[in-house]
């Protein structure tokens, strides 16, 4: 194992302190040391190698040989060794959040060669298949979260390989690998056009099936077959939203879907429903900022997409064409300290106008529905749901 690792000048290597000198040591610890010793390799991967979403010229070189290593089954915890190459693949956009591949594509360092966010990226995508075979029962459940999870990331390259996913589900038996395996299908099925019947769903719709797992499967059925309406699958969604749905077997942590928050990733599949459903939808996660603590961005950022935009989402409602309902939502969403500065003016921009233009629009708002920005309480850091994960309760 490792064959090439001194044919390769770590010296003239970089990571985001300075010299990627230690990276062979870090390897070969990671590969052959004791478990204190592959657990501080782990932590100097991590911090070194990718840092606020950079990944760097030295993080390029490693994945091959970390790829080498997951593959050799050696490593005993392979869950571990997933989520380091996933974090190296897409910086710290892990989904819902859509990765800004363009523009690492388009950013060149000083010799006009492409920048190593992008390489690294690139990369990964080549080899993200491996992680597919991780989905076997033979692994840990936690090895099987992470290459589901993993996988999704780069699933638009790899549409034909919706048949493992399927395969994948149906000898699956924990309820949260379930659920897994079928927000990947409903990832992937919003990329390509796909072979599933409408019906192929509904077997998880049942109500024998664990909460988390209905919900998936309710999310999934909405995302691949928005124009089937669905009856059972959007009364689950809205179900799940109106009782503020918990899950034990739900995992909270950064590297997942939509960070843990399962509420908020159910709420960003409400835009896709017949617009028979939006005001119902609006109420629905009115009622959700008023009486959970804690939340990603996503229920008030899809909240204010119900109320400001127009049905394609392309361009801004006038203030004053808004419905009683739709003010009244957004005078308590601004008031509710859930929303963040950043969020509330990204939902203000359209191809006509850019962040930097939103000041203005903001402040008519505000002076419209509230009078002025005194009692205005918006977050200006992380969302509630940062300082929930981090234990701050």
């Amino acid at each position: 194992m490792f064959d090439t690792l001194n044919d390769i000048d770590w010296t003239n290597l970089s990571h985001a302190y300075g010299s990627a000198e230690k990276a062979p040591t870090l390897l070969r610890q990671l590969a052959f040391g004791t478990e204190g010793e592959q657990e501080d390799a782990l932590n100097w991967l991590w911090n070194d190698y990718v840092h606020q979403g950079s990944r760097y010229d030295g993080t390029y070189h490693l994945i091959p040989f970390l790829f080498e290593l997951l593959e050799s089954n050696q490593f005993p915890k392979p869950h571990e060794l997933i989520n380091l190459l996933l974090a190296y693949g897409v910086g710290e956009a892990f989904l819902p959040e859509v990765h800004d591949l363009e523009w690492e594509l388009n950013t060149y360092d000083s010799s006009g060669n492409l920048g190593s966010s992008g390489k690294c990226h690139l990369l990964i995508r080549e080899n993200a298949p491996m992680f597919l075979e991780f989905l076997l029962p033979t692994y840990t459940l936690e090895t099987r979260l992470a290459a589901g999870f993993a996988f999704a990331h780069f699933a638009d390259t790899y549409t034909h390989k919706l048949t493992q996913l399927i395969e994948a589900l149906a000898f699956e038996t924990n309820p949260l690998q379930c659920s897994n395996l079928l927000r990947c299908l409903a990832h992937i099925g919003q990329l390509t056009q796909t072979s599933l019947a409408p019906d192929s769903l509904l077997p998880f719709l049942d109500l024998a099936q664990p909460k988390i797992v209905r919900l998936a499967a309710a999310i999934a059925q909405v995302n691949l077959f928005p124009k089937d309406g669905n009856i059972k699958a959007i009364e689950t969604v809205f179900q799940a939203l109106t009782e503020a749905w918990t899950f034990e077997e739900e995992r909270i942590q950064y590297m997942w879907w939509n960070e843990g928050d399962m509420l908020g990733y159910t709420a960003l599949v409400l835009p896709q429903l017949d617009s028979k459903y939006r005001l119902r939808a609006i109420t629905t996660l009115q009622a959700l900022v008023e009486t959970i603590p804690y939340m990603t961005q996503a229920i008030p950022q899809t909240l204010l997409l119900l109320i400001l935009k127009t049905p394609d989402q392309k361009h801004n409602k006038d203030i004053v064409d808004l419905s009683k309902v739709e003010r009244l939502a957004l005078q308590l969403l601004l008031k509710s300290g859930q929303l963040s500065q950043y969020t509330f003016q990204e939902c203000l921009v359209t191809k006509d106008i850019s962040i930097a233009q939103t000041q203005p629009i903001s402040k008519q708002i505000f002076r419209e529905l509230i009078g002025d920005e005194s009692e205005v309480n918006m977050l200006h850091g992380r969302s509630t749901w940062f300082h929930y994960l981090h234990g701050q309760r």
